[in-house]
This record gives C-alpha cells, structure tokens and sequence, in this order.
C-alpha cells in the first residue's frame, strides 16, 4: 500500500464569515457592534501577520474612533501596514480613519495630509472608495464641498457604491440646508433618504437623518415633531455607540425643552450633552457649556450663569470662534443686568451690533442694550433700542426669498417682540404695544395681497360692528387687547406656558369619549375672556400660539348656568388688524357656488366620505346656480378649469391633508388627474378668487402648523391669500355624520340672508339644541376673515 504524508495547512486566524460580520457593522455605522466583535477576534489571533488579521485592526480602530476612544484608535491605526497591503482597500479605508481621527482632535494639517494620500491611492487603483474620499475631502475643503460632494456621487452611482451614495446625498441636502437654508427641499430628501437607509439597515446614517431632520423641523418652528426625531436620533446614537452624533442631538433635544419653556428638562439634557462633551473636548462643548449658563441665568442662579459663561469664553476663545464669542458677551451682559449692575451690562454689548457678522447676533444685541435701558428707566433710549432691533428683523427677514422662511422667521425672532411688548405695558403704553405686535402679525398674508394700511384700530372695530378680542403670548407675560369702537384696553394673562398647557388638556378632554370637561372650559374662559370684560356680542379673535387651535365657542360660561359661549356670541377669527381694516367690498347675496367633492377613491390612506354625497346634494338645493364637480369630475384641473373666481361660495366635500413640514403642501383629496389628485395649497395661491365665502368640508382644513405672526397656515390660509372673504375652516377632525345637516342649515341661513359667521352659529345651536351634539361634533369648524 502506497502511503502518502504532508502537512496540513494551518487555519487562518480569523475566518472569512467573522471578518465579513465585522465589516457589515462597521460598514453600517454599527460601531459598538463592530469595535466589540474586531477586539474578541484580535485577542484569539494575537499577533498573526495575516491580512484579515490587520484588516480587523483598521475596522476596530475606525469604530474606536466614532466611539471617541481617540487613544485606543490612534494605536490600532498609526502601525504601517505591510507591502502587500500597501495599495489594496484596506489602505484607503486606515488612511481615511487617520484623516477622520486627525479632524476629531483639531489637526487640520495631519488630517489634509492624509486625505492627499487617501485620494490618490482610491483614485490609482481602489476607484471604489474614491468616493468616500471626496466626501472626507468636503469637509476639509468646505468651499468646494459642493462640487466635491456631487462628484462623489456620480462616482459612487457609477461604482455601485449605495452606502456611500446615501451617505453624499446626505451630505449634499445638509450642506444645502447650511449655506442656503433650504428647509422644505431637505426636509423632504431627509425623509426619502431615511426610508432607503432604514431599508439598507445603514444605522449610522439613520440617526443622522433623525437629527437633521429634528434640526431643519426646528429652525422652522415645529418644535413638536422635532423632539420626536432628536429622541429617536439619542436612542439610536446609544444603541450604534456614536457619541460624537449622539451630544449635538442631546444639545438640540434640549433646546427643543428649552423652546418649550420646560427649563427643567432642558438643564438635564444640557447636562448629559456637556457630561460626554468635555472629556473628548468635543467642537460644542462651548455651545453647550454657554446653553447651560442661560439656563442658570432663566432660574436666577447668577454666581453659577457667570462660572458657566466665563468656562464657555475660554471654550471658543480656544477654537477662536469670534460670532460665537459675540454671544457670549451677550450673555454676560444679561448676567450683569440680572445682578443690577447695568453699566457693565451697557458696556459689554453696545459694540456688538458693529461687530457681527451676522444679522441674529446685532438684533439680539440690541434688543438686550434696549432691555438694560428699560431697567435703567431710560425708557426713550430703550424705545428706540428695540424699534433699531426690530428695523435689523425687517431687513433680515425682507432679504428672504423663499415664502416658507419668510413665513417661519418670527417663529426665530419672536423674542425681540415680546421684550418690546412686555416693556410697553409695563410703560402703561398699551397701544403702542398693540402696534407692536401688529407690525409682524400676519405679515406674509399682507404681502401677498398687497395689503400695505396702518388703520386705527377703533375704526376697525367700528366698521366690523365687533368687538376684536387680540392675543399676544409670551414667556413672561401674556396679553390680551380689547378694542371696541370707542376704547382699547390691554389686560395680562398668565404666561404662554400655562396657557397652552391648559388648552391641549382641554382639546384633548373634548375630543376624548367624554365630549369635553365643564370644569377646564370654565378655568380657560376666566383665563381668557374674563380679563376683556366681553361677554356676549359679536366678537373677532385674532388668535396667538395654541389659541390658533382652540375654538373659543366651546369655552364654558360658569353663571348664571353653566352654558358654552357660543349661546353668547358671534365668533369669527382673522389673522391681522389690518386684514380686517381693508376697504370693505359690496356683499351682494350669495347666488353661486360651485361645489367640489364625492370624489372616487384615489389613494387607500383616504376611504370614501360615506355622506359626502349626500353633503354635496343639500349644499346644491340651496343656491339658485351650482355647479357640481362630483364623481370622476372631482379633479384638481377640473377645479382649476370651472373658472373659481366667478362663484360667490366655493365649497369642498372631500378629505384634506394637513402637512406640518411645508404647510404649502397642504392639499384638498380629491380624484385622480394626469397630474395627481392633490388640490395643493401652493396652487390654491397662485388662481386669484373674490369669493364671499369658501368652505373646506375636510379634517383640519385650517392647517396643522402654527407660525408665530401667521397663525395656522393650510388650506383657509392658501384660500385668504388668494383673495377669499372668509373661509370656514376645521380645525380638528370632522364627523361625516354630522356635517351635512350642519352645512344645510348655514346654507339656509345664509339664503335668509345672514352673514356667514351668524348663520354658521345657527347651524351650530341647532345641532346642540335639537341633537343635544357635544363640542366634537360642531366645533371644528371655525370662520376665518380675510377682512
């Protein structure tokens, strides 16, 4: 028998399957999950010269180096690899980690040198991560991040490269939203991009995404959803162990609180954020640290505000951070005039408004010069102080092109206003104040229908035979100003904490399975409309804040008996002073309408209204001409085709769709048309009508989305600003059961010859009156006026 004998070969150190495990997770930007499985597989190959075996050291120290364990990283990536691997992938990807690493801890030197050999190793022989490297590049290179960046992405499409194709787009939209401030276009690349992610299971950019979009949500007010993308943003930072990411969306999860007036939970979050910050010296711990000294400043806690503040100076004095620094002096400034030493406080912030750069930093500098005059009692010197800050808002705000931030910028710069506001009446200058808060009230409204008119507002009142009932809610102090034909007078209501605390409590009770509680409409009626000693009347409301969602109808009168106030009132909402001070046109009897509505189904999100022909046939009898678009004729370009601005009413029977990101993408459903079946609100805008009245049959056909100055802005906003008298509009969700009866009879009572706000009231009372409906069913629908 032949017997043949070798050697058998020996096992590598790490099996391929184990190293593609490490490589997935790192590639994902699941970082504790790979620096945890790289480390076990590195202890049991020790120190074997294999190539996977120093792959494993390059994935480790990447995710050591995402994970802020600059050390440890620095020593599983500064070894030289050998020359076999010298030109091969895993070079490129050590080098990027170096540059990476470089950039982490402040050597903008070393991290160039290493990009220079990162790029022109990818682009000789590894094309794949070429793009990885042009990403690196972009933030190295920050003015020519944007050709840099779309290079990257052509090459990353051509090399089939998803994750790094994800990763630039990302890059891209933030770079946009950073230099341009294009927060509806990246809001929605965000969410497109974050659907793809989270189908690749790309972790480490999904948080990223959570948080951009948490920050673009925001600088435009919704400070709602935008908690909700920072929360998601820290769980998943926690989960893939990405520090780094994780502090900034703690900052900004506490700047959300602290918009909210929860100081309490945004000095904790501040907290954790500067705990992880400081000892990696992260780039925001100056940011951070100086959040943290306003908050102790807000509380009273002025030894600590200072330590805080002067920790913060030393912070950006270091990184040489200048506009930064500028605020800080702001900060101090506010510091020393809560201590009452008010010549320090002039001292410190009368040069900032020439030294900044930016047009945030001079208004807030000049508002806090105004507010230390204010408490010097050198009211003439503080007037004119504010008057400059607000003149610095305009000019800022007049530079915008884009309607969304023109409509957002008060919701940013609505500080200024209420320290003017609160300065005026305390000053006994109540009406001034009242012009004040007019001044950016409804402003994108008026410039939109060329409305430029400074009436007073007395005659207002008198030309709409109405008492006006305008809301201004601040942080300190509310207000709340009743003008009538003969008076103005102002009145202070808690602050806008407490106010809208109670109204989502309310709204909730009265949208819950009980209909409403007696004892919270009672509570708001004596927050609310006690103070304006109106009782009954005709009354308009131009409505602050939470107040843009609540129906002041469905407030309880406690006495005689216990009763809503809409047995009391005729109750109509506008957006401005001046709204409502245009010349009025002749109100000729409503003979027209055309209705839009019954729509076959277009999409499964929204289920066919059950009565909405049933709406569509009683809304019809009541007009001596109506056009019906109903049916497969319910169409956006069927709508855009019936010439709307020759009806007297237009009304809708049909779902709506209320968005929060960009309210102009707020749509009325309806059938389907080459084009879609969206009836968008930005195209509302552009058909100019003189309709005496529109109706939106539809859930929150008002909107979803308040602007600090605009109110709700949706559907009856689009429907205002293309030239409607008045829009009935809800608010809530609306009972399909319950709205056609509704409707039918204001119709009734407007061939009776009512105006629209009295015979929506009748229709309302009749409902309560013979139904015995709560708040849930008639209440969502509110009146606004264009005038």
């Amino acid at each position: 028998m032949l017997l043949i004998s070798g050697s058998v070969a020996a096992a590598p150190a790490v099996s391929s399957r184990a190293l593609d495990e490490v490589r997935a997770a790192a590639d994902r930007g699941q970082w504790l999950a790979a620096e945890g499985k790289a480390a076990e597989l590195l202890r049991l190959a020790r120190d074997a010269d294999e190539d996977t075996v120093w792959e494993l050291r390059i994935r480790r120290g990447e995710a050591l180096a995402s994970l802020a364990r600059f050390a440890e990283s620095r020593e599983m990536l500064q070894p030289e690899l050998p020359p076999r691997l010298a030109r091969g992938r895993i070079a490129v990807r050590r080098l990027l980690a170096l540059t990476a690493l470089s950039f982490y801890g402040g050597d903008r030197k070393a991290a160039a040198r290493y990009i220079d050999q990162a790029q022109e190793l990818a682009a000789s022989s590894q094309p794949f991560l070429l793009p990885n490297a042009l990403l690196y590049r972009s933030f190295l290179d920050p003015a020519e991040s944007d050709n840099l960046l779309r290079r990257a992405l052509q090459l990353a499409r051509k090399n089939g490269n998803e994750l790094a194709e994800l990763n630039i787009e990302y890059r891209i939209q933030h770079y946009h939203l950073v230099q341009g401030h294009q927060y509806v276009e990246a809001i929605r690349s965000f969410e497109r991009l974050l659907t793809r992610t989270r189908a690749l299971h790309y972790d480490g950019l999904e948080l990223k995404l959570e948080g951009e979009l948490g920050w673009a949500l925001r600088d435009i007010g919704d400070f709602e959803q935008a908690a909700g993308h920072f929360e998601r943003a820290v769980k998943a930072s926690e989960k893939t162990g990405a520090i780094l990411d994780r502090i900034p969306f703690i900052n900004q999860f506490a700047n959300v609180a602290h918009d909210r007036g929860d100081l309490a939970t945004a000095d904790r979050y501040y907290r954790i954020a500067y705990s992880l910050a400081k000892p990696i010296g992260h780039s925001q711990l100056g940011m951070i640290t100086h959040n943290l000294a306003t908050i102790a400043l807000e509380s009273g806690h002025y030894d600590e505000a200072r330590r805080l503040a002067q920790e913060s100076e030393a912070i950006k004095t270091k990184r040489g951070d200048a506009e930064s620094l500028l605020m800080t002096r702001i900060l101090d400034s506010q510091i020393a005039a809560g201590t009452g030493d008010y010549e320090t406080a002039r001292k410190l912030v009368e040069a900032v408004p020439k030294e900044a750069d930016r047009p945030e930093t001079r208004w807030l500098a000049e508002a806090q010069l105004a507010a230390v005059y204010a408490a010097e009692k050198r009211n003439d010197d503080a007037d004119r102080q504010f008057r400059r800050a607000l003149a610095t808002l305009r000019d800022a705000r007049s530079g915008i092109q884009q309607e969304p931030m023109r409509l957002s910028f008060n919701n940013e710069a609505g500080a200024v206003v209420d320290d003017y506001v609160d300065f005026l009446v305390a000053a006994q200058r109540g009406e001034e104040a009242l012009r004040a808060v007019e001044t950016v009230q409804g402003q994108t409204l008026e410039e939109g229908l060329g409305i430029s008119t400074n009436r007073d507002p007395k005659t207002i009142a008198r030309q709409a035979r109405s008492s006006i009932l305008y809301y201004h809610l601040g942080p300190k102090h509310s207000y709340v100003w009743t003008i009538t034909a003969d008076n103005v007078t102002v009145a202070t209501l808690p602050p806008r904490s407490t106010i809208h605390r109670t109204i989502d409590a309310y709204i909730r009770d009265l949208l819950g399975p009980a209909g409403g509680s007696m004892s919270r409409g009672t509570e708001l009626f004596r927050m609310l409309v006690e103070p304006t000693g109106i009782r009954s009347g005709r009354v308009i409301v131009i409505p602050d804040g939470r107040l843009n969602v609540l129906n002041l109808e469905t407030l309880v009168v406690p006495a005689p008996k216990q009763h809503f106030w809409i047995e009391d009132v005729v109750l109509r909402n506008a957006p401005s002073l001046q709204l409502l001070g245009r010349e009025p046109q002749v109100q000729k009897p409503v003979k027209s309408v055309l209705l839009v509505g019954n729509a076959p189904q277009a999409d499964p999100a929204y289920p066919a209204l059950p009565n909405a022909g049933r709406e569509v046939a009683v809304v019809a009898k009541r007009f001596s001409r109506a056009v019906v678009l109903d049916h497969a004729n319910a169409t956006p370009s069927a709508y855009r085709n019936a010439s709307p601005a020759t009806y007297d009413v237009l009304h809708f029977v049909a779902h709506g769709e209320a968005t929060i990101a960009n309210p102009f993408d707020s749509a009325v459903i309806l059938g389907p048309d080459p084009n879609g079946y969206k009836l968008f609100a930005r195209d509302i805008i552009k058909q100019p009508i003189t309709a005496r009245l529109v109706t939106i049959s539809s859930c929150y056909g008002a909107g979803k989305r308040t602007y600090v100055g605009e109110g709700l802005v949706g559907l009856a906003w689009a429907f205002v600003r293309a030239g409607a008298q008045q829009v009935i509009a809800a608010v809530w969700d609306v009972n399909d059961a319950a709205t056609p009866d509704l409707m039918d009879a204001m119709y009734k009572s407007i061939n009776a010859g009512r105006d629209p706000a009295t015979a929506l009231r009748d229709a309302k009372l009749m409902l309560i009156h013979s139904k015995g409906l709560k708040p849930k069913y008639w209440a969502p629908f509110v009146i606004y006026s264009g005038m």
